[in-house]
This record gives C-alpha cells, structure tokens and sequence, in this order.
C-alpha cells in the first residue's frame, strides 16, 4: 500500500500556508511553584450518546458529582482519528496522525499491532516518537507519573529491538508503568499486567474483575504521597467488547458477526443486563432515524461487496453501502444485550472515579489535582447499520470530554470544538512547561479558568483521517479525509473517501451533511464538481500541515 505525504494544493491556500507561518506557536505559561496534579481517565469506545444516556438516568453518581457538577462538560468534543491506537497516540503526543505516524490499529505489518509503525518506538539509530510524550515532558518537569491500563495496540508483542522479552517493555518517561498486556488487556479476566517490569497474571476471581484491579492500583498511587506533583494516566478496556478468541476477526464472512460480542460488567451489576426488570435494567438503546438506515446508496461502496470466505490476508477495505440489512430477529435483539452491556461496564469506571476522588481527599491532594475525563473515540450501535468504530460520521468521532481543575469553572458547559490534539497542550499548560516541538492542538484552559490568563484560539474546523492498511481483519473501514466544521453559521462534514488501497489521491465517494437539516447523516447532499474539487484541495492541504500551520487552517 502507498501512504501518500505529497500533495499539490490550490496557490491561494498555499498562500494561507505560508502566511500562518509567521503565527507564533502556542506556549504554556511559566512555571508554577504550586502546580497542580493531574488524573486522566481515559475510556475505550464510550460514544456521547451512551454517555448522555448513563448520566440522564443516573447510573454515574460520581462522575456527575465529581466532574460534570465540579467541572465543564465539552459538548464539542471530537478526535480526529477514530481508532484506538492512533487516537491514544495523538493524546500522547498532541498531534494529528499524519504527524506522530501511528496511522491504525496495526502497523504494515499484518501481524503487528500500531504500536510497530516505524518511528514510533526508539531503535537503536533514532529516539522514536514514543521518547517525547507528555510523560517524558512532565517527568523531566519534576512530575511523578504513572500509567495503568490499556496502552497502544500490540503493546507486550512488539518492543524496541533491544528489549528481550516485549512484555516487559516500559515506554520513556513513566516512573511507575502497570501495562495491560498483547491480547489480554480485552478480557476482563484471565489478563496479565506488567507492574515495573513484572509479569503479573490475574485470573477469575471478583477480586479480579479489570477495571477494579486498575482502580486500586489508581488509588495506590495517589495514596503513596510524595513532595513533587504527580500525572497519572488510567485507560481501562470498558466500555470496549471483550475479544476472547483473537481470530475471531478472520473467520467467518458476516458483517454483523461483532453482535456476538459483548463485556460482562462487574460482577456486583451483572443483575442489570440479565433481562430481569424486577432488579433492575440497563436502559434500552436509543434507535435514531439513521439506525438500520433503509437506503445506503448515498453511503461510499467498495471494489467489492464482501472480504473472501476463508482467513487471508485482505487487500481490500469494507464499505458502509455494502453493509447488510441488520436483522429484527437476531442481529437488533443481540446489538441490545451488547449496547446494555457495554453501558453496565462503565458504572464500575464511575466507581473507579469515586475511588480516586475519595484518594485524593483522603491525602489532602483533591483541591490541587485536575482531573480530566475522555475517551478514545465512539461506537456505532447501528447507525448506518453499523457496528464498531474508524468512520468520520458522528457517533464515532464524538467523544465525552469533562475537566475539573482547582479554580474552574464549575458545573460548566463549553460549545467550543475541542480535539484530542488539545489534550497533550492542556496538560503541559497545567504543569507550566512549553512543548519540546511545537503541537498541533492548543490548551483548552482558557476555557476552564474562571479567571483565562489567555484567550482560546477560536477553532472552527478540523481534520479527520483514516488510512486503510491491509491486514487480517475483515470489514476494515477504507482510507478517507474528512472536513468537520462547525461555526455559528456553518455545520456540516465533508467526506472523501478513497477505496482503493493502492490509489490515495483517487476520490471514489463523496459525502457532505448539513448537520442542522440533517443531525443524523442520512442523506448526503450533492456539490458542484467546483465545490468538491475546492474541498478536495484544502483536505490534501491539511493532510499535511504541522503546528501552527494546523491551528491557523482551524482557525481561519
């Protein structure tokens, strides 16, 4: 496959290109004796729509104490590649994909997972993007940090040439590492941690149920105090499906075969999935006017309507025209239990919330610790007819976005568009450090504090990029670049999608929805070939900004 960094654009954008060069990057503030600590609870696949749902019944006592009440609620949140290991990647980092280059779940490799793409990890002739992460920057700050859960794809599996034994990997920059290992960090039991090195296996007792487990060891860290401030990062698998068999992905020739999977909840809320409305139920999934959509033609189509019949390596992406009919008798009853299922697993995240906040109090930190929570993208429970995640639509590229920091606002909401290209810039602004290179997001501070010593950059755009890497998984969404823009006078998204592996600059489908006429995608509006050729250009353009050459197309 040909991953493409060259372009040509159009002379005036270009112009815009060079004169934005002149803008100043976005600095952090200087250094604050008193800096706060920071917890980042980072969730997997929680889209807005279930989150809204958990929250509106009351399922997440403490998130909406602790955070919504005691902080702002971000209600135009996005990331800007809707896959968990590159979206990780870029809260890492503060950059687009394009730029940190962990462009999927899987590297070119097939075999590999996206922690392998080249450049991310050091060798032994170049330090690797992975050497300058947040961590690295707070930790040469004089932050104590720590990691716990799931980390990027093909972590425990692939590691720098150097290291033996890839499960014992820990990546620059964390002082204290419990790492979810390779394949296991998708069970809730039967897992293994790496904790500093050590190989740690937990099995399947109570006592073991994940998303617990990473909680005390969040509360051991907070608890054990030290002078200097602390970051802490906590990414466990819920509300993400378990994958028990890891070749499940290629076997089998059905589209909707990802029904099957589900994630048991802890076991103290297991009763609310069990179909008993005596002792209490998971509330039902919501079906919007483009779920099961009747008509698809609008939607992009592949060179071909389904992956081959037998395991092998696949060529060739999978489109949304070409999904099927989702089924009232087998598939909806089974996309149900797994959308109840997925919601049950984040009521344990609330109390791994409650934990954390009740840590902090108990050693007197709470008043000095902003505490942020997100996700790494959403999910589709049959929008489009659509399972899973990795498309530019709505409910995959909406993600919840909650801060609480000492001296915000509290019990707050924010319309501005906000990425997870911020969140690397936010957390250097909040410890008082500037970024070794200059990021592509920008600090969302100034729109926390009650009292801004800066003002927001005002983003009206963005970028949404996906590249198809042939690999043996089946139904991999195709490479396509999408515009998001939302403005008090515009709100639409444009989409082209490129199907053809071999061929990125050959646009096979277009898509543009007006989101004030139609909020759920379900018919896309033709453009001039003028218009689209307009699009097209700036969408090359922006594939390839950097820096403050980004912020300034966001912002123009």
């Amino acid at each position: 496959m040909k991953i493409i960094t060259k372009y040509s654009g159009v002379s005036l954008l270009v112009i815009l290109a060079l004169v934005s060069l002149i803008l100043s990057p976005i600095h952090a503030t200087a250094a604050d004796p008193n800096r706060p600590n920071i917890v980042v609870v980072l969730v997997d696949d929680l889209s807005t729509d279930a989150m809204k749902a958990l929250l509106d019944g009351g399922w997440l006592p403490e998130i909406r104490t602790h955070l919504v009440d005691a902080g702002v609620d971000f209600k135009n949140s996005f990331v800007t590649n809707p896959e968990c290991c590159p979206s990780r990647a870029t809260l890492l980092r503060g950059q687009y994909s394009h730029n940190h280059q962990v462009l999927a779940n899987h590297a070119l490799n097939p075999l590999h997972g996206g922690i392998a793409w080249t450049g991310w990890m050091p060798d032994t002739d170049q330090a690797g993007h992975e050497d300058s992460t947040i961590a690295t920057w707070l930790q040469d700050a004089g932050y104590r940090t720590g990691f716990i859960g799931k980390y990027l794809n093909g972590y425990g599996e692939q590691a720098p040439s150097t290291v033996n034994d890839p499960r014992t990997y820990v990546p620059a920059g964390w002082n204290e590492w419990n790492g979810l290992i390779s394949q296991s960090a998708y069970s809730v039991y039967n897992y293994e941690l790496n904790i500093n090195g050590e190989i740690v296996h937990y099995g399947e007792d109570e006592s073991d149920y994940q998303t617990d487990v990473l909680a005390a060891q969040a509360s051991s860290f907070i608890e054990s105090a030290q002078p200097e401030p602390f970051f802490l990062l906590v990414a466990p698998l819920a509300p993400h499906i378990e994958v028990v068999d890891p070749l499940a992905p290629v076997t089998g020739n059905d589209a909707t075969g990802g029904l099957g999977l589900s994630i048991r909840p802890a076991p103290r809320h297991a009763h609310l999935i069990d179909g008993n409305f005596d002792n209490g139920e998971m509330p039902p999934l919501q079906m919007k006017p483009s779920f099961n959509e009747n008509d698809l033609s609008d939607k992009p189509s592949c060179p071909r309507p389904l992956p081959p019949e037998t395991p092998a390596l696949i060529s060739d992406p999978s489109c949304v025209a070409e999904r099927p009919v989702l089924d009232e008798e087998t598939n909806i009853p089974a996309l149900e239990y797994q959308y109840k299922s997925m919601l049950a697993s984040v009521i344990a995240v609330d109390d791994m919330v409650g934990n954390i906040v009740q840590s902090l109090d108990s050693v007197g930190k709470l008043e000095n610790t902003v505490i942020i929570f997100t996700s790494d993208n959403g999910w589709f429970y049959g929008e489009h007819r659509l399972i899973g995640k990795e498309l530019a639509y709505e409910e995959s590229i909406r993600v919840p976005l909650i801060i609480r920091a000492p001296g915000g606002i509290k019990g707050g909401e924010s319309q501005a568009l906000v990425l997870n290209n911020d969140l690397a810039p936010t957390l250097a602004d909040l410890a008082g450090i500037t970024p070794p290179y200059d990021v592509d997001g920008a600090s969302v501070m100034p729109l926390v504090d009650t009292n801004p010593v800066s003002s927001w950059h005002g983003r009206k755009r963005f970028l949404v990029e996906r590249w198809y890497i042939p690999s043996l998984l089946k139904f991999d969404a195709p490479t396509y670049l999408a515009l998001r823009t939302k403005t008090a006078n515009q709100d639409y998204t444009f989409i082209a999608t490129r199907a053809d592996p071999d061929n990125f600059h050959e646009v096979t489908h277009r898509e543009f929805y007006n989101l004030p006429t139609d909020p759920y995608q379900t018919q896309s509006i033709p453009l001039s070939n003028q218009i689209n050729s307009s699009l097209e250009n700036f969408l090359l353009l922006f594939r390839a900004c950097r820096g403050n050459v980004c912020r300034a197309f966001e912002s123009f």
